[in-house]
């Protein structure tokens, strides 16, 4: 379908990046990676604080119906993840909340049987499996609609598009390439 790259490392905005947020004193520092598996069209993002990026899919059309992300990072703070925020179908009346039109989905690496922790209605924490690369890198390949499930379980909530890529933290990240699939493949290609 598509990948997000870089091809200066040192400026993502130049590659459609923009600020997803920042705190104070942030002072981010972007360049090359160090021992890229993909070799090429990553960068490092390196922070004192709360800093992240977007990467707003709805530029490319044929990335909002992405299903799949796969990507090689090194995190190197404890806040670093990788976010996507998707949006929802849901057949359900919002009995008891308000319907959610979108949630964010912060993805961890961690046993993937945990339970996804709620931070609030709009945000979870789903903990994910990777395989583990040279020099501390870990290569991912995430189900957005497997994530939704572990969220929502049986209540008629399924997967409407990718809106946003966010990275949070200290991270080294490849290009994130975007797939879409019409089913789940079980583990890490």
């Amino acid at each position: 379908m598509g990948e997000i790259s870089v091809s200066n490392p040192s400026d993502p905005f130049g590659a459609g990046w923009t600020l997803g947020y920042q705190g104070n004193n942030a002072n981010p520092e972007f360049g090359p990676t160090q021992g890229n598996p993909a070799g090429r069209g990553g960068f490092s993002m390196m922070v004192e604080t709360k800093y992240a990026l977007d990467y707003l899919t709805k530029k490319k059309a044929n990335l909002r119906v992405s299903n799949f992300l796969s990507f090689h990072v090194r995190l190197s703070s404890e806040d670093a993840c990788l976010y996507a925020q998707v949006v929802l179908n849901s057949d359900q009346s919002g009995i008891g909340n308000p319907r959610l039109d979108k949630i964010w989905m912060a993805f961890k690496p961690g046993d993937p049987r945990q339970r996804p922790i709620s931070v609030s209605a709009s945000e979870w924490i789903i903990y994910i499996e990777g395989k583990p690369e040279q020099g501390d890198w870990m290569y991912f390949l995430i189900s957005l609609e497997d994530a939704l499930s572990k969220i929502f379980k049986s209540e008629g909530v399924t997967f409407g598009g990718l809106e946003v890529i966010r990275i949070r933290g200290c991270i080294d990240i490849s290009p994130i390439m975007l797939h879409r699939r019409k089913r789940f493949i079980r583990g890490v290609e």
